[in-house]
């Protein structure tokens, strides 16, 4: 995965979580949540690259 391509999973993937936080009108729980997201995204981005290395580049 280029740079690119891992800044916009990054984007994708705290999107998806802010907008679960907004339409649950920032219950505290999903706050936790968006922050713990906010945090892991390097390692998901980690993960999903040698997952896909792995699996689909040969």
């Amino acid at each position: 995965m280029n740079r690119l391509q891992k800044i916009c999973l990054a984007v994708i993937w705290n999107l998806g979580t802010f907008t679960g936080c907004v339409l649950s009108s920032f219950d505290y729980r999903f706050i936790i949540f968006f922050l713990i997201t906010l945090i892991t995204t390097p390692l998901v981005i980690k993960l999903l690259e040698k997952f896909i290395q792995k699996n689909f580049v040969k």
